[in-house]
């Protein structure tokens, strides 16, 4: 229960790493990020598809997160 309050109001990240360099949802984007980048080239799954099996609610953020990580667009795969 502690957990999911947590959750909900976004202080998970200090639970997990208080003295982090980044914070929970930079890593967990990371994660994300980078499993996309690897089912783009190993699959041919669309961008769209791929964009929700990586966790992410919407397109525009996905492709923010990915634009910033590998300073291309998704669909340059």
């Amino acid at each position: 229960e502690r957990f999911m309050r947590l959750a909900k109001t976004g202080d998970i990240g200090n639970v997990c790493q208080p003295n982090a360099l980044i914070t929970f949802k930079e890593y967990l984007n990371t994660i994300r990020i980078t499993h996309a980048k690897q089912l783009l080239t190993t699959s041919e799954s669309s961008i769209t598809f791929i964009c929700y099996e990586c966790g992410f609610s919407d397109y525009s953020s996905f492709y923010r997160a990915y634009k910033k990580y590998f300073n291309e667009s998704p669909s340059n795969k």
